[in-house]
């Protein structure tokens, strides 16, 4: 909360329209993560995933409320593009399927705070909520 009540006012008043584009940017990074997830790696697709994981660390860190969960989504997304990448290899078998279910989970949970951010309001129940 201090650090919040340091921010200017117009910083603050910037947060829903913030939380907006970053809900948008996770939406099109779910969908570019569901379609990359295959056996054969599109190089395009892996680098315009990184770009969109760039351009979603510049609104995370404009949010302060929501680091933990942008931390997660990180770790979850480090996972997944290892698993992929140990599946193209001989080895220990990964269960892609498995770090991709993780990895949506994350990212519902950070646009479920997104959307409280831009609104005010709760998004509805979580996914995990209805399981």
């Amino acid at each position: 909360m201090r650090k919040l009540a340091c921010m200017s006012s117009t910083q603050h008043e910037a947060f829903p329209a913030i939380a907006v584009q970053f809900s948008a940017a996770l939406a099109a990074y779910e969908g570019d993560v569901r379609r990359i997830v295959s056996p054969q790696i599109d190089p395009e697709l892996y680098h315009q995933i990184g770009l969109r994981m760039d351009e979603m660390r510049m609104y995370a860190s404009s949010l302060p409320t929501v680091s933990v969960l942008w931390v997660d989504v990180m770790i979850r997304h480090f996972e997944l593009m290892h698993g992929m990448w140990q599946q193209s290899r001989e080895g220990p078998r990964v269960d892609v399927a498995v770090l991709l279910a993780a990895q949506v989970e994350a990212v519902a949970a950070l646009r479920e705070r997104c959307s409280y951010l831009a609104t005010g309001r709760a998004a509805g129940p979580s996914r995990a909520s209805l399981q």
